[in-house]
């Protein structure tokens, strides 16, 4: 598919931090789940009780 071409060929995966992925997989689903990351996360990353690229994963993580 071109567009999952365009997000590897562009460098945006590998360049993107951690939201990059995060924004693939969204696009892969055709499912909005920055709203549940938000909800879920927001409030330990404000803290500082964990760092982005974590919360990503573990979010990630838990939707298989």
């Amino acid at each position: 598919m071109r567009t999952e071409q365009d997000f590897h060929a562009s460098g945006f995966l590998e360049e993107g931090g951690p939201l990059a992925g995060f924004i693939f997989e969204e696009w892969k689903r055709a499912e909005l789940m920055m709203p549940l990351l938000r909800e879920r996360y927001m409030r330990p990353l404000v803290k500082g009780d964990i760092e982005l690229d974590q919360a990503v994963e573990e979010f990630l993580k838990d939707l298989t």
